[in-house]
């Protein structure tokens, strides 16, 4: 099944992997302190979060591209990579592996940009999460009335999931209530597809 995968998706999947190892075998060495450049923390730019733990952990430019290919939690690379593979497989095979590459690598800069700027949480992040719910909103405008299992739940059609998935993650970002799951990343990297497609789809009009 593995090497059935589109060129972009399994080299992803690989390297998300890779990072996974790295990670791990830092944080049980001496080599914890570089954890920090793959973990994405707020920028005071814009606005002012109360402080988040020791001050060392402070945002750099680098982590904005290290975060989405960075886990700590099995679990959570499993989660992402599965969706990965079962969604963005097909959008690759749309897009064609250079523009998926380039739609990828847009969700997961600008929302961890989105994240970093206007995020109210001083929680910092890490994970493939905004760039894979990027995903989820090509996958719905490409495919809208593919019916998608969520948690053994009937099939629901593409384009309801990812409107629900927005309007869930925009409550839990207002209210506060996402605990310790980055609701307004996942938000951001669903704004980053549709201003990808907006961009692109305004381009072909001149």
């Amino acid at each position: 099944m593995f090497e059935n995968l589109p060129p972009v998706v399994k080299n992803l999947v690989i390297l998300n992997g890779i990072v996974f190892l790295f990670l791990f075998w830092a944080s049980h060495s001496h080599m914890a302190p570089v954890l920090t450049n793959f973990v994405l923390y707020k920028s005071d730019l814009i606005l002012n979060r109360p402080p988040f733990g020791d001050e060392v952990h402070s945002f750099r430019p680098v982590q904005i591209v290290t975060h989405f290919f960075s886990h700590t939690e099995i679990f959570h690379i499993v989660f992402n990579m599965m969706a990965l593979i079962s969604l963005g497989s097909g959008v690759e095979y749309v897009l064609g592996s250079k523009r998926f590459l380039e739609f990828y690598l847009f969700c997961g800069v600008l929302g961890g940009i989105l994240i970093t700027l206007f995020d109210p949480s001083p929680s910092p992040v890490l994970g493939a999460s905004g760039a894979i719910f990027g995903v989820i909103v090509a996958f719905a405008v490409f495919f809208p009335r593919e019916g998608l299992s969520i948690f053994f739940l009937p099939p629901i059609e593409a384009r309801w999931v990812a409107i629900g998935i927005g309007v869930v993650s925009l409550g839990l970002v207002i209210t506060g209530m996402g605990g310790s799951i980055s609701h307004f990343g996942h938000l951001a990297g669903m704004i980053a597809a549709l201003v990808y497609f907006g961009f692109f789809k305004l381009r072909s009009m001149f």
